[in-house]
Parts: structure tokens; C-alpha cells; sequence
């Protein structure tokens, strides 16, 4: 049996529980968001890349009059994409319609993308605008999640090429999500446009049989 908790390192007030759960015989796993110029999340130098990534794919929108559905095949996709990705729980789609539901009047249909090949989707991407930061001009990818046999295929490519469409001129600044420092692949993919660190996240596990 284990406690998993987790605390933003960079504010000052979070120290008291670094320093606390410093005190305890912890596995830590670290994490780290990072933030660019959109400037830099350009396409054009692999260009031929993605026109080929397009002639194997085929992209959508999520369709707003069947938001259940297709946050159901989200979720679905999700459950399989993230199975073996440290501390992810399989989700149930009634659990990501009720997350997502009260923000179905913010949420436009090119917030979540979706990729599809022969009538299958293979993948999927979400971002919106960073409405917890007044004044900038600044959005945040926060999950894409691809089955397991296309993670080669370059499709996360056409998903970031088909958010990049839909957002241009429209922000100065791009951010991540949270991505284990241990994760090398989406590390990789990330800090191509993504080059800095914009905060820093502990995930502290506790073995509860001690106490």
C-alpha cells in the first residue's frame, strides 16, 4: 500500500512540505512543465514530414453535438495510449464527461483534436487557452495521447501541426503539461518548441504499512 502526494517545488510556501516529506523514506518522482514563444512551435522546416504523416491520417475536430460520444472514444483511447504510464487509472468515459461537461460552453471544437486512420482513431491532442493567467496571450497543450503501435508513426507531428493551424496569431506563449522527468519520449518531443522550464512538480510516495 502506497500514498502518493504531489507539491509544486518553485513557490516558497510549498517548502514546509519539502521539507517535510524530505523527513520520510520517499520515492520521488519529479516532473516539470515547460513554456516557449509560439514563434518557435513552427512547422515549416519538417513540412514534408508532416504532407506525408497527412496521406496515412486524417483529422477532426471534436464534434460538439455528440460530445458524449466522442468523450467516450477519448476516453477510450486515453485508457489505452496511457496503460503503462506511471501513475495513470484507467478511467471510466462517464468520469471524463462529468470533468469535462461545465466546460462545454468554453471549450471550442478545435480544443480537442483527434487522429484517425481507415475509420480508427489512433490518437488525440487537447489544448486551450491558459485562462488562469490574465494578461497573457497564452495556451496550454495539456494531454496527447497516441495508441501504443502508431508512437512511431509521426502522428503526434500532424496533431501538433493541426493544433499550430488553429492557434496562430493567435497567442504569444505555449505551455506544457506536466511530463515526468523520467519520460524521455514526450521530453524529447516537447523541448523541440517548448525550450523552457516554466515550473517544476515533486510526486512523494509514502509506504503506509510504516505508520
Amino acid at each position: 500500500t502506497h500514498l502518493g502526494h504531489s507539491f509544486p517545488t518553485r513557490r516558497s510556501s510549498d517548502l514546509y512540505y519539502v521539507d517535510y516529506f524530505e523527513g520520510f523514506k520517499t520515492n520521488i518522482h519529479t516532473m516539470t512543465s515547460y513554456k516557449g514563444d509560439v514563434k518557435n512551435f513552427f512547422f515549416k522546416t519538417i513540412e514534408r514530414v508532416v504532407e506525408r504523416v497527412h496521406k496515412k491520417f486524417t483529422f477532426r475536430e471534436i464534434c460538439k453535438e455528440n460530445f458524449r460520444e466522442d468523450m467516450a472514444l477519448y476516453t477510450r483511447l486515453e485508457n489505452q495510449a496511457f496503460a503503462k504510464h506511471k501513475f495513470y487509472y484507467q478511467r471510466e468515459a462517464t468520469e471524463d464527461y462529468e470533468l469535462y461537461e461545465p466546460m462545454f460552453n468554453i471549450l471550442k471544437s478545435e480544443n480537442i483534436l483527434f487522429a484517425e486512420r481507415d475509420g480508427e482513431l489512433v490518437g488525440c491532442l487537447m489544448w486551450y487557452p491558459n485562462y488562469y493567467e490574465e494578461g497573457t496571450r497564452s495556451f496550454k497543450i495539456t494531454e496527447i495521447g497516441v495508441l501504443p503501435r502508431y508512437q512511431s508513426s509521426g502522428v503526434i507531428l500532424g496533431l501538433l501541426n493541426e493544433c499550430y493551424k488553429r492557434i496562430n496569431g493567435s497567442f504569444d506563449f505555449i505551455e506544457s503539461g506536466w511530463i515526468f522527468d523520467d519520460n524521455l519520449s514526450s521530453r524529447l518531443i516537447t523541448t523541440r518548441w517548448i525550450k523552457h522550464v516554466h515550473k517544476k512538480f515533486n510526486v512523494y510516495v509514502l509506504n503506509l504499512e510504516k505508520f
